[in-house]
């Protein structure tokens, strides 16, 4: 668990906000379906990061008891 995957988080996280702002806009369906596409894509980069850091807990808490 280090500094550099909060910030990988973050940035990500950051992303995934501004792609689902842009969900709203009016678009063609194909527009639409290949931003869906591309949340979906961002939204798994998530959840692996956050595996990361969730796998990572243990071995934090040994180190502080």
């Amino acid at each position: 668990m280090s500094l550099l995957d909060w910030a990988e988080l973050a940035v990500v996280s950051a992303k995934l906000e501004i792609l689902r702002g842009r969900h709203r806009e009016k678009r063609s369906r194909l527009e639409a379906k290949q931003l869906q596409q591309e949340i979906d894509s961002v939204e798994q980069e998530r959840e692996l990061i956050l595996g990361r850091l969730f796998d990572a807990v243990p071995a934090v808490i040994g180190e502080t008891v």
